[in-house]
Formats: C-alpha cells, structure tokens, sequence
C-alpha cells in the first residue's frame, strides 16, 4: 500500500480514509491514479513556483499572471497548489492528492480582480482543472455572483476544455 516518507503525511487526514471526509489517497495511487498527464491551474494569489513541492510539477507554459501584480508573495496559492500536487516521497512536508500532475499558477487575486480577470484566468489554456479557493464580494450585505464573461466562460469550459470532455 502507498504511503509517504513525507514528515507531515500522517497529519494529512484529509488523504486519508480514517475519517468521513478522507479521500483516501493512497488507495487511488496504488489503482494508478497520481495525476500523471494532467495540469492543474491553481487561480489565486499566484505560486512559489522554486518550492520544491512544486518545482518539478511546476508548467511554466499555462501559469500566467492575469492582473500584473507582482509586490504580494504568493501564500495562499502555494498552499492550494500544495493540496494538489505536492511531489510525494521526496522527505518534504507532506503529499498533494495529484504528486504527479503539473501545476500551472494564474494570478488573479493579488491585484484588483473584475469580471474580465476572472474569465480571462479560467480560458488561458485549456488546462484539466482549475482550483478556485475564492469568489465574488461577499460582504454581509450583498452576495454577489460571477459576471457575464466569467459565467460565459463557465459554459465554453465545461463544454470545450480538455477536448470537448469539459474542464473541472
């Protein structure tokens, strides 16, 4: 069965099937299943693509910066990519779900973010999968909704990504 020498797997719960919302990672590895083949477009504050986690997953080619922001150290989508794909059996930190699908960074949300950034970041390329860990203005006194362009993308997406399959 698959594991990790990774010091911080056995504090990933979220890989595991001890609990009701474990994924049970090392399962779907075993079954083959590690993200071989597939790019990852992580759309947030952009990547410390030099992590060594991320390094060798790391798609220069489809990551982009949307918006021009370049003063604000990317964290929290380092984290997510890290979720995603961090390499596994390499004795550091811990395993992505996918340790051996590529990553692309989209930087959006380290600068102002409209309509048209949001869209423009999920029709670069035609990667597999985005993974989105923000949304629209949520301000306890409206709730506000993807636009026109990003709900027109939402629908070329899933209909034309990843050669007429859609993208997750």
């Amino acid at each position: 069965r698959s594991s990790s020498n990774d010091p911080l797997f056995a504090s990933q719960w979220h890989l595991h099937k001890q609990t009701d919302v474990g994924v049970n990672a090392p399962a779907a590895w075993d079954a083959g299943y590690t993200g071989r083949g597939i790019t990852i477009g992580v759309v947030d504050d952009g990547l410390q693509h030099e992590h060594p986690d991320l390094k060798l997953q790391y798609a220069a080619g489809d990551s982009w910066n949307c918006n021009g922001a370049s003063s604000v150290l990317p964290t929290h989508g380092t984290e997510c990519a890290g979720v995603c794909c961090a390499r596994r059996n390499n004795h550091i930190c811990g395993s992505g779900v996918c340790p051996d699908c590529k990553v692309a960074g989209l930087r959006t949300i380290a600068g102002p973010v409209t309509d048209l950034t949001e869209s423009s970041a999920l029709s670069h390329h035609s990667l597999d999968i985005y993974s989105c860990s923000w949304g629209p203005m949520d301000d306890g006194y409206r709730l506000d909704g993807p636009g026109h362009l990003l709900k027109t993308t939402f629908a070329q997406q899933t209909q034309r990504g990843r050669n007429g399959k859609g993208s997750i």
